[in-house]
């Protein structure tokens, strides 16, 4: 129904890359405007896919199975091909209106660089604690009162549950791997949340969703 919009709706993008070990992940959100009265949140997750099936042994989760029903892209290779997911951008820019894309930098320079030659701002997204706080705060403000809608995405679901949060002394606080014990589980992977919050850190700028919820 999104795409089916009279007009090209706005959207915002949240972007996490990987190189061989963590999911490669796109977060496309999209405020309220018209033609669309919540917030709504859509995923996509990028895989190496030759090394899936001992990453399905490795992460104990059904990649294979995911690939097949369409909620991973697995990329040719043994790491992530970036082309791959600048050309799945590209396809979006050809329905919706890509305000901006908000991504962790460290590994996005070069992919981000090509966006922008194309017309596709892109902003870095800092990871520290006073640039996550406020769009994880609104993520869950916007859920708890029913104004943000998301698809039923099961990998979106297996890195919601892995993700913890950690606090400083400023009552800030920022996404985090599950933890046991002080060490940090990793394979326990939470790309796609991250990437939600990498969208959300600018789609909280957006105009009409301000004169809305007054964020």
């Amino acid at each position: 129904d999104l795409i089916d919009s009279k007009t090209k709706l706005d959207c915002y993008i949240g972007m996490d890359l990987s190189a061989t070990t963590d999911l490669s992940a796109l977060a496309v959100i999209f405020p309220p405007q018209a033609g669309l009265e919540k917030w709504r949140v859509l995923w996509d997750a990028f895989i190496p896919l030759e090394n899936m099936e001992e990453r399905v042994a490795r992460d104990r989760v059904p990649y294979d199975k995911w690939l097949a029903q369409g909620f991973i892209h697995a990329t040719p290779g043994n790491v992530i091909d970036y082309g791959y997911i600048e050309r799945k951008i590209l396809e979006y820019a050809q329905v919706f209106n890509i305000i901006e894309i908000g991504a962790d930098m460290s590994l996005a320079t070069g992919l981000l660089q090509r966006l922008e030659e194309q017309g596709i701002k892109g902003v870095p997204v800092p990871q520290n604690y006073a640039t996550l706080t406020e769009p994880m705060n609104l993520v869950e403000v916007l859920l708890k009162k029913s104004e943000m809608e998301h698809e039923d995405h099961p990998v979106a679901r297996w890195n919601f549950g892995n993700t913890s949060i950690h606090t400083n002394g400023n009552g800030q606080y920022k996404y985090v791997k599950e933890s046991r014990g002080g060490t940090t589980i990793r394979t326990k992977r939470i790309d796609l949340m991250a990437a939600w919050v990498h969208g959300m850190a600018r789609a909280k700028f957006y105009d009409s969703a301000a004169s809305v919820y007054e964020i």
